[in-house]
């Protein structure tokens, strides 16, 4: 049935909208008045719906439009409110929509103005978006952005993300063995009293020396 409808709109110029005449294929219609399946994007543009509609909207669109060309009260409210079209396209965009000055404005999860949409009634009775490039508030927002100071990272940082990831112990390993022997005993004489320092390697090194140097005068 999805193909008969194809072939029924075939049967009608492009932009031949005003032509269409239901009548005909009232039965093909009430088959798919709940088919939730998407019409093809080109029978989309030829209906002025929404890219991504199903035939169910499809079906509801053009009867609505030949009930207002009729002059006939139509199934559904002739015109849905400015509300209801943000919220119908901000679904079918997947992005999200804010007014504006000028319109809508979509913009992505960044908050990056992706286009401007300004909203007219169509000839449905629903309003049609008609899009364009918001250059003004892309180069502001960039602008923002290049101005905006952002901290860097220092090693103390780097450190303790690992640390939360893998643990303290094998972090502080991995950087001993990250840095040169020589740069630790750079920055260590840094933060080492100089009295501990003379304890510790006198009591560690001088003895060992020592130790070491009558082993050899013995043997």
């Amino acid at each position: 049935m999805r193909e008969q409808f194809q072939e029924w709109l075939n049967s009608y110029e492009p932009n031949g909208l005003h032509e269409i005449d239901v009548r005909p294929v009232a039965s093909l219609l009430d088959a798919l008045a709940d088919c939730g399946d998407v019409l093809p994007a080109d029978y989309c543009d030829q209906l002025e719906i929404p890219k991504g509609s199903t035939y169910a909207q499809a079906v509801a669109d053009v009867r609505q439009w030949c009930a207002t060309k009729q002059g006939q009260p139509a199934t559904e409210p002739a015109l849905e409110s400015l509300d209801e079209a943000k919220a119908r396209w901000e679904s079918l965009l997947g992005v999200a929509v804010t007014s504006d000055e000028d319109g809508f404005l979509l913009s992505s999860p960044t908050g990056f103005p992706l286009a401007t949409m300004a909203i007219s009634e169509g000839p449905g009775g629903k309003y049609r978006p008609h899009f364009g490039q918001p250059v003004a508030a892309q180069e502001e927002w960039m602008k923002e952005h290049r101005e905006r100071k952002v901290p860097e990272r220092s090693a103390e940082d780097v450190y303790w993300e690992y640390v939360e990831k893998v643990g303290e112990e094998g972090c502080a390993n991995a950087v001993v063995d990250y840095i040169d022997p020589s740069a630790v005993v750079e920055i260590l004489l840094e933060r080492i009293d100089a009295d501990d320092l003379d304890e510790y390697l006198h009591d560690n090194l001088i003895a060992v020396f020592n130790v070491v140097s009558d082993n050899r005068d013995q043997s």
